[in-house]
């Protein structure tokens, strides 16, 4: 399923904050696409997933920048997604 991420929030405070993302993932719930949702309606195990790949993106983006704060720790605290 294809959905785009946006209105990220998360830690630390900048983390996200003006980045919009398309993935392609497999989740458990049965969503309507032409859809926006916000995270606080995914059971728990579609949230992990899309938060992995949202940090795994947001690390590829600034490697550079992260490789010098590696002690940094990321969390998603809130998202909103269109179902494509």
């Amino acid at each position: 399923m294809k959905i785009e991420v946006f209105g990220i929030r998360g830690t630390p405070i900048w983390f996200f904050t003006a980045y919009t993302f398309t993935i392609d993932i497999s989740l458990f719930s049965e969503l309507e696409k032409d859809r926006t949702y916000h995270s606080s309606e995914l059971i728990y195990e579609d949230r992990l997933a899309i938060e992995k790949k949202l940090i795994i993106a947001y690390k590829d983006i600034h490697k550079e920048t992260i490789s010098h704060n590696s002690q940094l720790t990321f969390f998603v605290d809130q998202f909103e997604f269109y179902v494509l």
